[in-house]
């Protein structure tokens, strides 16, 4: 569960590709990849769209 505040500062970012410079990209090294964890960002304001759609 998302905090509110935190779902709404997500869609504030509309449809932008979100991206994060500061991780790893070797998967050996890190518990998520800078792309899996920009992709789950996304992954959930998708959804949070979809509910609010509901």
């Amino acid at each position: 569960m998302l905090s509110a505040e935190f779902a709404d500062d997500l869609l504030a970012t509309g449809e932008e590709v979100l991206t994060h410079s500061i991780g790893e990209q070797d998967p050996r090294k890190t518990v998520l990849t800078e792309d899996e964890f920009c992709s789950r960002l996304m992954a959930n304001r998708s959804r949070i769209r979809k509910a609010l759609e509901a």
